[in-house]
């Protein structure tokens, strides 16, 4: 059960989230956030040490929300093409849902982008671990070629990141089709 306190943080990030991509990181103030989220500029304070702070806390909750995605798409009984057919949709919607913000990050000053990179790359770890292992258990059953999974998982979270980072235009159901074709049959020729 989410306690009173929980429940706050998560308000004050669904603000920050709704004011960061409209005004952008250097314009955004905590006031504006507190004005979103309807409470005192003070209460901020209490959860987020800064304005950065706070902005790393929206992108690795959403980081953290996909991750859990990724996991329930293993749980599920389904053959292994349709469980890493799901995670990349997990990723996708990760990357569409916080495009705006991802675009935000270069506006931040380096030492702070520094401090945060560790946590990054934990959970860029921690995606690929998932992915590379379904890829094997694809593997056990037949259904993937033996390889080097976590060199495959970290080339698909990629190319998936990639793709929809750069491409919104193209829809989402069409780009995961086109990265599980390249990834599950290849592009050349028979």
């Amino acid at each position: 059960m989410r306690t009173r306190n929980d429940k706050k943080k998560v308000s004050i990030l669904k603000a920050a989230g709704k004011v960061f991509p409209k005004k952008g990181f250097h314009k955004t103030l905590m006031d504006d956030v507190a004005r979103e989220a309807k409470i005192g500029k003070g209460t901020i304070y209490r959860y987020f040490s800064h304005k950065e702070d706070l902005f790393f806390s929206i992108l690795e909750n959403a980081m953290d929300e996909m991750y859990g995605r990724m996991i329930d798409a293993r749980r599920k009984r389904n053959s292994p093409e349709n469980k890493v057919e799901k995670m990349i949709e997990a990723m996708a919607d990760f990357v569409i849902e916080n495009r705006t913000l991802m675009n935000l990050v270069h506006e931040i000053e380096s030492r702070e982008i520094m401090k945060r990179v560790k946590k990054v790359k934990a959970h860029n770890h921690k995606v690929i671990k998932v992915l590379a292992d379904e890829l094997e258990n694809g593997a056990r059953v037949g259904k993937f070629k033996q390889g080097d999974y976590t060199l495959w998982a970290g080339m698909m979270a990629m190319a998936s990141r990639g793709a929809f980072h750069s491409h919104p235009e193209i829809s989402k159901s069409k780009t995961i089709k086109n990265i599980t074709d390249v990834f599950f049959y290849g592009i050349a020729k028979n």
